[in-house]
């Protein structure tokens, strides 16, 4: 769990949402990092959650959010519908395959069977 922003981002150094894509500070390191914000991808939501932290979004089972940025390996930074953004635990978000091409109508599908035999009538 997390108590705080800058300990959710170690290294990142960030106190407050950036206005714009990206924000900029230099860490306790010295050394400056990017908290980046671009869409990745689009998620399903898993389970109910429901925010503690300013810097959290609450989310309900079976909602769709886009992931903004995936820095963190327990947490994500998403964009609900109502363009509202978040962190949402990382776990409780699957990712929606936009690519996967849609099943063949029942009718043009070979069963188990009728492939098998179609693949020996055919040799």
């Amino acid at each position: 769990q997390h108590t705080t922003y800058t300990e959710v981002h170690v290294g990142f150094g960030l106190t407050s949402t950036p206005t714009d894509s990206t924000a900029s500070t230099a860490s306790s390191t010295g050394v400056e990092s990017r908290f980046v914000k671009k869409p990745i991808g689009v998620f399903l939501v898993l389970y109910d959650f429901t925010e503690c932290r300013d810097d959290e979004v609450p989310v309900k089972r079976a909602d769709i959010v886009t992931l903004l940025n995936d820095d963190d390996p327990d947490w994500a930074w998403v964009a609900k519908g109502d363009q509202s953004e978040g962190f949402v635990p990382r776990n409780f978000l699957v990712p929606i395959n936009q690519t996967a091409k849609p099943p063949e109508p029942a009718s043009n599908r070979l069963g188990r069977d009728s492939a098998a035999a179609a693949t020996t009538t055919a040799a």
